[in-house]
């Protein structure tokens, strides 16, 4: 094979995976049909068997693709915040959020991956540990940003500073209530209109937030 061919070749499955992403983020994995996507790509369908081994192996590149760039964005959006601690961790909360609310469909196959039973043995080891390489990104980094916000308080109380253990729950708390405000918040009530109900959501995550880290 030459190397313009190897660079074409290259060149669609980075098309297809970011086709397929897109999809994913709007609707989930019901929303990726690869016949439509190389349509509208002008590829052949033969790529997405040629580069994935068909549908299922496209929407889990996709789908580590997209948890791999979530947890760099919210790594990024703590590292743009300045140099206090607690405001790098509101930072992150504040990014999960707006991820989550933009990105409902990934949300939903990233907890569930169905998909992932479609591939072989090693396809789907290789997933689930690129997957899991994430996670555990994700959760040291969080816990890094909550322990330095944590002897921050401290310090200036005067206070004991928290161990491991204390560390790791409330690294855990921040995670779930960020979570959880997120997922509140997309659920539309007649009482709290959408808009306003993903404010009253984000207002008050970091309400119960600054009194956790400041304690």
């Amino acid at each position: 094979m030459s190397v313009v061919d190897q660079t074409s070749r290259g060149q669609a499955r980075e098309a297809l995976i970011e086709a397929a992403l897109s999809r994913l983020c709007a609707g989930g994995a019901a929303q990726v049909h690869p016949k439509e996507i190389c349509e509208t790509l002008g590829l052949s369908k033969a790529l997405v068997n040629y580069h994935f081994g068909g549908r299922d192996g496209l929407i889990a590149e996709a789908l580590v693709r997209g948890y791999e760039r979530y947890v760099d964005q919210l790594v990024g959006a703590a590292a743009s915040a300045g140099e206090d601690p607690l405001e790098q961790v509101l930072a992150w909360v504040n990014c999960q959020i707006d991820w989550t609310l933009a990105n409902p469909g990934l949300l939903a196959i990233s907890s569930f991956p169905t998909e992932l039973a479609g591939l072989s043995p090693r396809e789907q080891a290789d997933a689930l540990g690129r997957l899991r390489a994430a996670r555990d990104r994700q959760a040291a980094s969080l816990a890094a940003l909550v322990e330095a916000a944590r002897r921050q308080a401290c310090a200036r109380r005067g206070a004991t500073v928290p161990g491991p253990d204390e560390t790791a729950i409330d690294a855990a708390v921040v995670d779930w209530t960020a979570l959880g405000a997120s997922l509140w918040s997309v659920v539309a009530t007649d009482s709290t209109p959408l808009p306003a109900g993903r404010e009253l959501a984000r207002h008050q995550v970091v309400v119960q937030l600054r009194d956790l880290l400041s304690r």
